[in-house]
């Protein structure tokens, strides 16, 4: 997809930009940036510069209309409360006995889709979807940096792994053909966060 690629190249001069400038980095700004100029790119073919000019009034009207999870009290909340997930699970269960639980409706109607495919595989091929949300994708990101700069081992193991699947990869250049699942250290790294 030339888009990300175009992405990934400007999030890269940004970062090298910095490098040479000696410059202190927010990574959680400069995945913010990247998320919003992917998504606007790829879901609605906008290119609005918006990693290299963060001023740009589609950013800005963004940034203000969706709210910054990292600003909100229930976040707060739920970081001094992360050593209690037995509550919340006594809590879901209590609420799913006294209310209708939809989630369990589409759990139930995914086993049978599942079931379905086992016996007839042939019927339908295997669409990939990745659910993303601007906000949860911007903190992944800037979880995924936090994580190699603590680690650059593994980032220069998956690094290289990445980088000689690409190289096998590259006639083809099909996203459907380059599959994470054959990629051993960054399928431990997806698993194990």
């Amino acid at each position: 997809m030339p888009s990300l690629c175009h992405c990934e190249k400007e999030f890269i001069d940004v970062l090298a930009t910095c490098a040479d400038n000696g410059a202190e980095v927010n990574i959680s700004m400069l995945c913010e940036r990247l998320t919003f100029d992917v998504i606007s790119k790829t879901a609605f073919g906008i290119d609005t510069g918006v990693q290299k000019n963060p001023d740009h009034q589609l950013f800005q009207t963004a940034i203000t209309v969706l709210p910054n999870i990292l600003e909100e009290f229930a976040y707060h909340t739920c970081q001094n409360l992360y050593s209690w997930p037995w509550l919340v699970r006594l809590l879901v269960k209590v609420l799913t006995k006294l209310l209708w639980d939809p989630v369990t409706e589409m759990r139930n109607k995914a086993k049978a889709v599942i079931e379905f495919r086992r016996q007839n595989p042939q019927e339908l091929g295997t669409v990939e979807m990745i659910p993303i949300r601007y906000d949860t994708t911007r903190l992944a990101l800037t979880y995924w940096f936090y994580l190699m700069g603590k680690h650059p081992s593994i980032q220069e193991k998956m690094r290289k792994e990445a980088l000689d699947a690409y190289k096998l990869e590259l006639p083809s250049l099909s996203p459907a053909t380059f599959m994470l699942q054959t990629l051993e250290a960054i399928e431990a790294g997806i698993k194990n966060r």
